[in-house]
């Protein structure tokens, strides 16, 4: 074996005394494997790279890689023992104390030390091959959040990005949001870069899902008015959505309930629209957890105009407004939180309401400046 004499200099592996040895069982191969493993251990048997031992207490298994030619490699990962030997650094070199020292110079020579490794031998009683641990997934996070340590390719900066607003947008949590949303969460959700908005605004545009399902707005800005409601939970839009196909306990349709100062939203499934729904509904999500609304704004169905429930109404102090028979469109906020609750429904058929309830009243809003 060519290299440095090992009585002058040879590796020596600084197991650590508590590690406990790893060997492990012998794997089956293929016809194919086997015959290339048997014809790289006879190379390297012949050149004195490696001997044979009859006990041993570390043993890993070889790993075939098969090459582009055709041709096999032969590799072994050491990732168990690695993890046995204390961790040391290499420092490098200050940049500036390099140039420094070559300036004024006529000549810049450098020594390439690339088969070091492989000119000096392994201690007797650590002759074992040493590799470097795998990189993985989260090597590149890692080195950023421990030692700051950006990704050299700028296309690899740019896949973090785009796998952080994927999980947010599409993940096992998302809500398929616009893009200022979805800004807002993938914010909240630990990650900053300084394009972050207009990143989420155009994967928002390219979703497929968003595209498909998305509703198009025709209408024309138009000036602020005042608002309705001064204050929280002070006037309630209420609307029922439905029939849908028969989901568990036979309800098929949504009675949603809808703040117009803070756009908070409450929803139950029903197996029928009645008033005495309507009530226990208004009781049990509003008044008891809230607070006594001001005014409650409905269209003209019969369980909104039933004389029980106006009665039980009026027995709190609340007004009830009814929408215009010939223009429903008047309960304008029930109507824009129904039309994010179906669209939610479409694209994530797989989320049960309660989530997308919740990821609603997430939504950051503008209006006031405030997320809940």
């Amino acid at each position: 074996m060519p290299g440095i004499d090992p009585h002058f200099m040879c590796h020596k592996l600084s197991v650590c005394a508590n590690a406990r040895p790893i060997a492990q069982r012998k794997r089956k191969m293929g016809t194919d494997r086997k015959l290339a493993v048997e014809a790289e251990v006879a190379k390297l048997i012949e050149a004195r790279f490696i001997r044979e031992v009859q006990y041993t207490t570390w043993l890993e298994n070889v790993v075939m890689v098969r090459k582009p030619n055709g041709k096999w490699r032969m590799c072994t990962d050491y990732t168990n023992l690695n993890k046995a030997c204390p961790k040391d650094a290499y420092p490098l070199p200050n940049i500036d104390r390099l140039v420094d020292g070559a300036s004024g110079h006529k000549f810049l020579i450098f020594l390439d030390a690339y088969s070091g490794y492989n000119q000096i031998r392994m201690h007797p009683s650590d002759e074992l091959m040493a590799e470097e641990p795998p990189q993985t997934w989260i090597t590149e996070m890692m080195d950023y959040l421990e030692l700051g340590k950006e990704p050299s390719d700028p296309s690899a900066a740019k896949k973090l990005r785009t796998q952080a607003a994927r999980e947010v947008h599409e993940g096992i949590c998302g809500s398929h949001s616009g893009g200022r949303t979805l800004a807002m969460k993938v914010l909240r959700a630990g990650f900053f870069w300084p394009t972050l908005k207009s990143d989420c605004m155009q994967f928002v545009k390219r979703c497929l899902s968003c595209q498909r399902h998305g509703y198009l707005i025709h209408a024309s800005a138009e000036e602020l008015h005042n608002i309705s409601s001064p204050w929280p939970f002070a006037m309630w839009g209420m609307d029922i959505l439905g029939p849908f196909p028969i989901a568990k306990g036979q309800c098929k349709f949504l009675l949603v309930a809808v703040d117009y100062f803070t756009k908070w939203v409450e929803a139950k499934p029903l197996a029928n629209i009645t008033a005495a729904n309507a009530q226990k509904f208004l009781w049990k999500n509003i008044i008891t957890r809230l607070r006594i609304p001001y005014a409650l704004v409905t269209d003209n169905g019969l369980q909104f105009t039933d004389k029980k429930l106006n009665r039980f109404i009026q027995d709190l102090g609340i007004k009830h407004r009814f929408t215009s028979v010939e223009h429903p469109q008047s309960n304008g906020q029930a109507e824009a939180a129904n039309k994010v609750i179906l669209l939610m429904l479409l694209i994530t058929r797989d989320i049960k309401l309660i989530i997308i309830i919740y990821f609603n009243n997430l939504i950051y809003c503008d209006t006031i400046n405030y997320v809940y």
